[in-house]
């Protein structure tokens, strides 16, 4: 894969990324379950509470999903450097280097 098509396809990630955190930070009811589900009613504490709980465990997890992923990409990153260093190359010649 050249490496025009990989910082292509790296862009297109982060949009993709960026474009669904704007979506759930717009649509939090769409986190929320029913009331019907918890068997309480309407604006019952219960109900806002265990709300609550699970906004706070999907922003958690999402957390945690970026800071693994972080982790694999500098990886990824760091071991592209090091086969530059390898070949006889410096990154900072190589045209993807910013």
């Amino acid at each position: 894969m050249s490496v025009t098509s990989d910082k292509h396809r790296k862009k297109i990630i982060k949009a993709a990324a960026f474009c669904v955190a704007i979506t759930w930070s717009l649509l939090p009811e769409a986190a929320f379950a029913c009331e019907g589900c918890f068997g309480a009613g309407v604006d019952s504490a219960t109900v806002r509470a265990i709300g609550a709980s699970m906004m706070v465990l999907i922003v958690l997890m999402g957390f945690m999903g970026g800071g693994i992923f972080t982790f694999f990409n500098r990886a990824h990153v760091r071991a592209a450097e090091i086969e530059l260093e390898k070949t006889g190359q410096s990154a900072s010649s190589s045209p993807d280097h910013e």
